[in-house]
């Protein structure tokens, strides 16, 4: 690995999905493990609030996002969350660990000007940021959209992430893009290159993932008996890892998310184990069910080109940070020893990762 350098990092929501799993244990087993940036899990700040701080919800629950704090009148609740950031900052200082993420925003951009929902979602990122700057996260992470009534005009989009760059900035933070493969309008790390140029931001970025990038619309597909979306679905992945290569900007992506993916006999669909959770009825699609419950460490048994995505963006020149988020369902166990053994297996991934990678370092 002489001359590579690839800092760590790990997705606290990958540290453990059981409520037993909560923050302090999973930032503890990351730290053990030799992680020192890690990715905070909004969800897993809000339990650890709730259950520390017992706040009272009084606001509204929008139709959109029935289990989300209200950031128009659950003022109890985020001052409390607030206040946890600041215990969360110590935590982290104590185990020598920084924030590269706030994570995942999600469902953000693309509303309609002067709706309640654009209006909603602008507040709710403003809360976020104010957390995002008390535990010193260098970037809010966003999700490509995944609802289709959603715009799919670029300009608009790009519009709105340049907004929340500039609210960002006020913050000390950056904001950080990433392609969802199941999302409605920017699946691909290409749609979203395309939207971050058009915003302009500086302190707007992108947030790769091996996965989202190898299990993009045309690429490897959990419905397919094959596991690929075309009999000429890998080569179509080399082609277009190749185009990362030579025109991805580097100082425009943040990190690269990784995570491998489980081929699935039978897929999606067709008799899977996670069928119950596809339900195409209300909108979730078959690569999202894949994403939150099929994602192992890299040389776990996955068969998406790992090693292929990280090179392809090694080759631009990047020298970013790799973050482990992996998600898989053995992970909702009630299981004390889940976040100290897959922190452990993450950094040997993480190693292994790196070395296949060090003769890029020339």
């Amino acid at each position: 690995m002489a001359g590579l350098t690839l800092p760590p990092c790990f997705a606290t929501p990958s540290l453990g999905m059981h409520p037993s799993h909560t923050l302090p244990i999973k930032l503890k087993a990351a730290a053990e493990a030799g992680f020192t940036l890690v990715e905070v899990g909004f969800d897993d700040l809000l339990a650890w609030t709730e259950a520390e701080r017992k706040p009272k919800r009084t606001g509204k629950a929008a139709a959109w996002a029935p289990d989300e704090p209200d950031p128009f009148g659950d003022e109890e609740l985020w001052a409390a969350i607030e206040a946890q950031a600041g215990e969360l900052l110590k935590l982290l200082g104590s185990l020598g660990l920084g924030v590269l993420l706030l994570q995942p925003f999600s469902q953000f951009e693309g509303w309609a000007p002067g709706s309640d929902r654009r209006k909603w979602t602008f507040a709710k990122a403003e809360h976020w940021l104010r957390v995002g700057q008390i535990i010193k996260a260098q970037a809010l992470q966003v999700g490509s959209n995944d609802q289709t009534d959603s715009s799919s005009d670029f300009t608009q989009l790009a519009a709105d992430l340049a907004e929340l760059a500039d609210m960002a900035k006020q913050y000390g933070m950056r904001a950080s893009y990433e392609p969802w493969c199941w999302a409605a309008h920017a699946p691909t790390w290409e749609t979203t290159l395309d939207i971050v140029q058009r915003a302009d931001r500086d302190n707007l970025t992108l947030c790769l993932d091996t996965f989202q990038i190898a299990g993009g619309p045309d690429f490897a597909d959990p419905a397919s008996t094959t596991g690929w979306a075309h009999a000429d679905s890998e080569k179509r992945l080399a082609d277009s890892l190749e185009h990362l290569a030579r025109i991805c900007p580097p100082e425009k992506v943040l990190l690269l998310q990784v995570s491998d993916a489980t081929r699935l006999d039978p897929p999606i669909g067709k008799g899977s184990h996670v069928d119950g959770d596809y339900k195409p009825e209300e909108g979730v699609k078959t690569r999202e069910v894949w994403s939150h419950g099929c994602r192992p460490l890299p040389y776990k048994g996955g068969y998406l080109p790992v090693e292929a995505v990280t090179r392809a963006l090694v080759k631009t020149g990047w020298r970013g940070p790799l973050s482990y988020e992996v998600f898989e369902l053995s992970q909702a166990e009630n299981d004390a020893s889940i976040p100290t053994r897959w922190a452990r297996d993450g950094m040997a991934a993480h190693e292994r990762l790196v070395r296949a990678c060090a003769d890029l370092a020339r």
